[in-house]
């Protein structure tokens, strides 16, 4: 894995290089960022300008909840909304490995209905933190 980063990294020009280096900061400081450098695009991996995660209004306040948790400005936060409308997408898979990245000594806890739903939840999080967006 490191060689082929050290290859895809040897490969690009400065500017891509820069660009990079610019998403992977704001993807650090802030959660729509993480998701969409996460999520890359199967058409241009390397590319961190391209991503398969198109947030709309809904994920901004969903994430927006999860910045404020993370900062401490709130202590627990439940979500409750309509089925498909981004709430696992983005406090599951996007903020957990965002949180743990950023704060790896804090402690966080995500409950889910069932056990099969934490064991797929655990799942992605692990494959979202082993993918190329993430490192």
């Amino acid at each position: 894995m490191i060689l082929l980063v050290v290859m895809l990294l040897s490969q690009m020009s400065t500017d891509q290089l820069q660009v990079r280096y610019l998403a992977g900061l704001m993807a650090k400081r802030d959660i729509l960022a993480f998701a969409h450098v996460n999520n890359p695009s199967p058409f241009a991996p390397e590319d961190p300008t391209k991503s398969r995660y198109e947030w709309r209004p809904n994920h901004a306040l969903i994430g927006g909840a999860h910045m404020r948790l993370a900062r401490g400005e709130i202590q627990k936060l439940e979500i409750e909304t309509a089925p498909r409308y981004g709430k696992t997408e983005m406090a599951v898979r996007n903020f957990v490995p965002w949180h743990a990245g950023n704060w790896p000594n804090r402690d966080l806890l995500i409950i889910t209905a069932t056990a099969e739903l934490a064991n797929e939840h655990g799942r992605d999080v692990r494959d979202y933190m082993r993918g190329p967006g993430y490192s």
